[in-house]
């Protein structure tokens, strides 16, 4: 047997083995680079959908927070809105009687109230009732308001007059509504020279009793509706005569 031949065995033994062995570590270290190499991928692609969730999420609350915030703004303004319109209350009338006396700056007179009337300023005048508040009757005659007494003021040239008998000729004439004779009569009424008289009323069912006083060319129409001497209200009305006064 050749002993050189022997030798050369165990040499190509060791480099079989160390082949071997070197193929077998490279693949072991090739699979664990590439198994680290999915997992850092797949940790990646963890982490990308956790933030893409996070941000989601942030959106999400931003809108719901625009959304309160709205609401909040709506409903103060109709609060505002609601407060600001609200009408106050403005009476139509006004009672202007203080201790039964009774006095009116802009014509210039004085009067005192027997108890249980009542005064209210009206555009043509002041109308004075026997009731705490100013009933309802809607735009009709005054007469609506039933039993009552008015005092009206103005200048006689407002009917074209010069003296007061032309002021009484032309504003009434002597004929009422319904052509009964007008008498007139001059009386003193609490040291005032005035014209009284009655006449039908037009339109309703009773008689006026006029009292006219001139003071220059300012007349005074103290009217009382409706006349019966024997009520009260009537004899109230020639009372409350005897007590009306020009003040300064």
């Amino acid at each position: 047997m050749n002993q050189k031949g022997t030798k050369q065995i165990p040499l190509l033994i060791i480099i079989a083995v160390v082949l071997i062995g070197a193929i077998v570590y490279g693949y072991f270290f090739y699979n664990k680079d590439e198994e680290a190499s999915k997992n850092t991928n797949t940790g990646e692609n963890n982490a990308n959908i956790t933030v893409t969730n996070t941000n989601k999420n942030a959106n999400l609350n931003t809108n719901v927070s625009v959304n309160e915030n709205v609401n909040v703004s709506s409903n103060t303004n109709a609060t505002i809105n609601t407060n600001t319109n609200t009408p106050i209350p403005v009476p139509e009338v006004e009672e202007i009687v203080v201790d039964n006396t009774y006095t009116n700056s802009e014509c210039g007179y004085s009067l005192t109230l027997p108890d249980g009337w009542y005064a209210y300023d009206q555009t043509n005048g002041v109308l004075f009732l026997m009731s705490a508040t100013l009933p309802s009757v809607g735009a009709t005659e005054g007469y609506a308001y039933g039993t009552q007494f008015s005092i009206a003021c103005g200048d006689i040239s407002e009917a074209g007059a010069i003296t007061s008998t032309e002021y009484l000729d032309a504003m009434i004439g002597n004929l009422d509504a319904y052509d009964n004779p007008i008498v007139r009569q001059n009386v003193v009424r609490n040291g005032l020279n005035m014209v009284r008289f009655t006449m039908s009323a037009a339109g309703a069912d009773g008689t006026i009793l006029n009292y006219y006083y001139f003071n220059g060319t300012t007349y005074y129409d103290l009217s009382h509706f409706s006349y019966d001497q024997a009520t009260t209200a009537s004899q109230d009305f020639e009372a409350v005569l005897n007590t009306f006064s020009i003040t300064p």
